[in-house]
């Protein structure tokens, strides 16, 4: 799968990640896409966004 265009990208400070989200299904979905600054002790950046993340966080 290729496609080259501009997508919606941005941060969200709360849980210190970078958000990116992809057209999928024809544009009636949307991928996104949650990317941690990094790992802070033996969890994973992951596992912390996964804990804290809300509707509300990502319509931000």
């Amino acid at each position: 799968m290729y496609q080259k265009s501009k997508f919606p990208f941005g941060y969200i400070e709360d849980l210190k990640c970078r958000v990116l989200e992809l057209p999928y299904q024809g544009r009636d979905l949307n991928m996104v896409i949650l990317l941690p600054d990094g790992i802070e002790d033996k969890a994973t950046g992951l596992k912390k966004i996964e804990e804290q993340l809300t509707l509300e966080k990502l319509h931000e």
